[in-house]
């Protein structure tokens, strides 16, 4: 099977759109403010889309009082739809829609708004239109050919990871391909999407040519608290029947967790881990997953893991069943996992779990980000990468087959606890405060 192709830059893509919104016009068309006229000349609507703009202005007016999150759009969008002619009027419109959706979260970001509201909402409608309108045109070949919809498809994409990587940055230095953690107010916690696109990321550094090692460092002063709490406790499916539930299960958390951990234990670079602070839950899994970890300083209080699974109603996850049980030994991993207690830096050390620990202060990431790229990189100068790669390859043939048994273990008893709602209940009184959060 090949493998997938590498995600396109994307400030070459997005070049353009800043161009436009920085030099247009600036004279604004009711019902829009500024930020939007030179956004719609730029992208040359005529009038006979006049419907498709009043549809838009009373969507980005809910999104902005915060009443339209979710729902139904299908009849608003229809009735926006039988008022397009062309098939290059309904072009020019779809192309405006995604425009102003990248400037939308633009202009969400520059505001630093800590409500995430609208991005979640723009997502959401754009999935809307997927669903209810483009397929549509696509089958009845009235308003979109084919080949428009999988531009269209890719400019979702884009849009999208320009969201995330405002959470998850990649970069090339050297002989590494480096993935950053980049939300230090929510000590990188990660959402199901933000953990996706941490796989998607390491498939890309996998297929990175003329580099030996993939580096995840993170911002802030935790390296990652596991999944966001927020976001988990909001995943309620009471109201599905057992079918329907079961296979939303299958769907958001087994076959996420199952690719998730073979992207990691699969990668043939030197995978790298530089913990600037805790790492929690899922996280804590994947951590130990790679190959050489490094840490921040040895404060016991300033790093640590966490692997809170038996707290929260469930098994453990990432594989950390087997790489615990490997990197720690029993007596340890039995703590850390069956008593959900934290081990801390100096017992990371001195099991083996962390290679080399620097003495840095917490919350010195950038200092030690670097320090670690500079370890790497001198440490690789006289190596020969092929030779790296197929002793990696060696040393993982002689437990592959016992980590692969475990993880699979490990997601069918992750999916009969989320059936049984007991997680759900965990997060959601951790997210209301009735529980303490493992922070």
């Amino acid at each position: 099977m090949n493998p997938p192709p590498p995600i396109p830059e994307l400030n070459e893509l997005i070049a353009p759109i800043h161009k436009a919104t920085e030099t247009a016009a600036s004279a604004a068309k009711p019902p829009f403010s500024k930020i939007w006229a030179p956004i719609w000349e730029h992208s040359s609507i005529s009038e006979e889309t006049a419907p498709f703009k009043d549809f838009w202005s009373k969507v980005w007016s809910g999104f902005k009082e915060g009443s339209l999150i979710k729902g139904s759009i299908s009849m608003p969008l229809s009735a926006a739809m039988e008022n397009i002619s062309s098939e290059l009027d309904w072009w020019k419109s779809i192309v405006s829609w995604l425009l102003l959706a990248w400037v939308s979260k633009e202009v969400k970001y520059r505001k630093q708004a800590k409500d995430n509201k609208t991005r979640v909402g723009l997502r959401y409608l754009l999935l809307k239109m997927l669903n209810l309108g483009w397929m549509v045109g696509v089958f009845s070949d009235k308003y979109l050919k084919p080949d428009a919809l999988i531009v269209l498809c890719h400019w979702f994409q884009i849009l999208n990871m320009a969201e995330e990587g405002r959470d998850l940055t990649y970069e090339v230095k050297g002989k590494t391909a480096i993935i950053t953690l980049t939300q230090p107010e929510q000590f990188n916690a990660l959402n199901h999407d933000q953990y996706l696109l941490l796989a998607k990321l390491i498939e890309r550094a996998n297929v990175e040519p003329n580099t030996v090692f993939t580096l995840i460092q993170s911002t802030g002063r935790y390296f990652s608290a596991g999944a966001n709490v927020k976001s988990v406790s909001l995943l309620d499916n009471k109201q599905l029947d057992e079918i329907e539930e079961t296979k939303y299960w299958l769907n958001n958390f087994t076959a996420r967790n199952a690719y998730l951990t073979d992207v990691f234990y699969t990668h043939k670079k030197v995978l790298v881990c530089a913990l600037n602070g805790p790492v929690i839950g899922l996280s804590s899994g994947l951590v130990a997953l790679c190959d050489l970890i490094y840490s921040i300083n040895d404060n016991d209080k300033d790093v640590f893991l966490l692997a809170p699974f038996a707290n929260l109603g469930l098994v453990s996850e990432g594989a950390a069943a087997y790489t615990l049980l490997a990197r720690l030994g029993l007596s340890v991993a039995n703590e850390a996992l069956l008593l959900s207690r934290p081990i801390t830096a100096k017992r990371l050390l001195s099991t083996g779990f962390i290679n080399k620990s620097f003495q840095f202060k917490r919350g010195e990431s950038q200092l030690f980000n670097e320090a670690v790229l500079k370890e790497i990189e001198d440490n690789s100068k006289t190596l020969t990468a092929e030779s790296i790669f197929d002793i990696k390859s060696i040393i993982k043939s002689t437990y592959l087959k016992d980590l692969e048994s475990v993880n699979a273990k490990e997601i069918i008893g992750g999916l009969h606890k989320w059936l049984k709602h007991i997680p759900q209940e965990k997060f959601k009184k951790i997210s209301q405060r009735e529980m303490k959060h493992k922070l």
